[in-house]
C-alpha cells in the first residue's frame, strides 16, 4: 500500500489513501481540524489547515519593569503572530488596530488577532511599573552656633529600582551630607531607570549672640561701680568669664575707671567676647 506525504510550514503529516474524510490530529496543544482531499496517483492534492494564530508577546523592559517610572507611560508590547492564514487584524483593549502598541501605561493589554480564515486568537499581557521612589528623612542636625557650618542632614531611599544616585544643592553626591550652613538643603535621587525623587530639608540656626550691659560708674572714688552683662539670643544658659577672673553674670565693687571685658558662652558652645567701659567721679576738694 502506498503512502502520501504532505509537507506543511509547522509540521509533516502523513497519510495513507485512497483518503476522502475530515480527520481530527492533535498535535502539541492545539487541537486542529484537518481537511484532505486526495486521491491515489492524483497530481494535485489540497490540505486546509484550520489553526488559530499563534501570539508571542515581547514587552518593554525597563530592567525588569514595563514602563521605567511609576506612573509612566512608556511601556510597549511587541506582538509576533506565527501560524493561521495572513493578513492578519488586530483588535487592541486599549482601542489600538495595530501590531504592535506602545506609549503604555501600567495594566493589562488584551488582543484579537483573526487570521484569512477567520480563525481568532485571544490572549493578554501586563506591563508593570516600579514603585515610588521614596526619600526618608531619618533626621538632621541643626547649626550650633550663628554662622556655623555643622548641620547634617541623614536619609535613606526605597522603592524604584536600585541603585540610586544622589545630588544635593551644594554639589555633594552622597546620600547623606554633612557640613552644612543654615538654609534649604535641597537632594535629588535617581533610580536606575533614571527616575528622580526631590526632598527639600531646613537646615536652622540659632540667632547671634550678642551682649547689653548694665553699667554702674563709682562714685566720689569709692569702689562701688557694677557692671552687668545681659546675653541675648543665642541659646541658654549661659557662663561668664571676665578680664577680672569673675565668672558672674555681674562684677561689683570696681572703683578703676577703666575696660572690663567679658566672654560670654552659651549652651551651645557659641561665644562671644565684648568690652564695658566704667567711668566714676572722684572727690573735687576747694582750696581757699
Amino acid at each position: 500500500m502506498s503512502r502520501k506525504k504532505f509537507n506543511l510550514p509547522l509540521f509533516s503529516i502523513a497519510l495513507t489513501s485512497p483518503l476522502s474524510s475530515i480527520l481530527w490530529v492533535i498535535i502539541g496543544c492545539c487541537l486542529l481540524n484537518l481537511s484532505v482531499n486526495a486521491t491515489e496517483g492524483s497530481s494535485s492534492k489540497r490540505i486546509l489547515l484550520d489553526a488559530p494564530p499563534v501570539l508571542t508577546f515581547t514587552p518593554s523592559n525597563f530592567n525588569g519593569f514595563g514602563v521605567s517610572c511609576n506612573g509612566g507611560t512608556n511601556g510597549s508590547v511587541d506582538l509576533t503572530v506565527t501560524g493561521g492564514l495572513s493578513p492578519y487584524t488586530f483588535q487592541w483593549s486599549n482601542g489600538a488596530l495595530t501590531e504592535d502598541i506602545s506609549s503604555l501605561a501600567a495594566g493589562t493589554y488584551t488582543v484579537t488577532v483573526k487570521d484569512a480564515n477567520n480563525e481568532t486568537s485571544i490572549d493578554s499581557i501586563e506591563i508593570t511599573e516600579p514603585t515610588l521612589v521614596v526619600i526618608t528623612l531619618n533626621g538632621t542636625t541643626d547649626v550650633l552656633c550663628s554662622g556655623g557650618s555643622d548641620g547634617s542632614v541623614d536619609i535613606t531611599v526605597s522603592g524604584g529600582v536600585p541603585t540610586y544616585t544622589f545630588l544635593w544643592s551644594n554639589g555633594i553626591i552622597t546620600e547623606d551630607v554633612n557640613n552644612l550652613q543654615a538654609g534649604t538643603a535641597i537632594v535629588t535621587a535617581t533610580d536606575l531607570n533614571g527616575c528622580t525623587k526631590q526632598l527639600n530639608v531646613d537646615i536652622v540656626e540659632p540667632e547671634e549672640l550678642i551682649t547689653l550691659f548694665t553699667v554702674v560708674p563709682f562714685t566720689c572714688g569709692n569702689s562701688n561701680g557694677s557692671i552687668t552683662a545681659n546675653p541675648d539670643q543665642g541659646t541658654p544658659t549661659y557662663t561668664y568669664l571676665w578680664s577680672t577672673g569673675a565668672t558672674t553674670q555681674s562684677i561689683s565693687s570696681l572703683g578703676m575707671t577703666g575696660n572690663y571685658t567679658v566672654t560670654i558662652t552659651d549652651f551651645n558652645g557659641c561665644s562671644i567676647t565684648d568690652v564695658a567701659t566704667l567711668t566714676g567721679t572722684t572727690p573735687s576738694f576747694n582750696h581757699y
